[in-house]
């Protein structure tokens, strides 16, 4: 389980040693309360590394997402070849943050 601090910008980092993120020709991160899609991010947003691929949330993103509460993370990807893979889902908790506002 992971835990994000509401209010704050975290990074989320795939790491790979099979495949490359240098290849990916879409990735999206998504982050769901049940069915719902809370936070939505694509290869567009993400940073890719040796190895890695990386996505940044915002202060709005994380406010939205609510202390106290558990939600569902995933990677899908699809590389150079046609081929798709996903992440299996983790679990993250949201911690609550004195300040509840962007700074």
């Amino acid at each position: 389980m992971t835990e994000i601090t509401i209010g704050t910008t975290p990074s989320i980092r795939y790491d790979f040693r099979i495949m490359d993120p240098a290849d990916f020709t879409q990735a999206i991160l998504t982050i769901k309360d049940g069915d719902e899609e809370k936070i939505r991010k694509t290869l567009e947003d993400a940073q890719i590394g040796d190895g890695y691929i990386e996505f940044k949330l915002s202060q709005e993103e994380t406010l939205g997402l609510g202390a106290g509460n558990r939600y569902e993370m995933m990677l899908n990807y699809k590389t150079t070849d046609g081929t798709r893979g996903a992440s299996h889902t983790e679990m993250i908790i949201c911690a609550d943050n004195h300040i509840t506002e962007v700074i």
